[in-house]
């Protein structure tokens, strides 16, 4: 249940109206490691077009939404590539 839509009815069903704002703050913060586990760009476009720009006193909440998912999957694969480099370079250590 990464859409917006679902998180949102779930934290009104689950929680007391003053509440939910600040929920769905903190799921916001959370959600961009959970698109980025989904296995196709098109999936993690679909995901996060469900994102409006505003909703109430939240602002910005779709780019908010983009850029951690942006932010998290380069630094994912940075991170995999460093991996690849140290194999790499070990195996040519390792054959000399």
């Amino acid at each position: 249940h990464l859409r917006y839509h679902d998180i949102k009815a779930f934290l009104k069903e689950q929680l007391d109206p003053e509440l939910q704002d600040l929920a769905m703050k903190l799921c916001l913060i959370f959600v961009s490691s959970r698109i980025c586990e989904l296995s196709s760009l098109e999936e993690r476009r679909e995901v996060i077009d469900t994102y409006p720009e505003d909703d109430g006193l939240l602002k910005g909440i779709q780019n908010e939404v983009r850029f951690g998912v942006q932010r998290l999957w380069k630094r994912r694969h940075s991170q995999l590539n460093r991996i690849d480099d140290d194999r790499h370079s070990a195996r040519i250590r390792a054959q000399k």
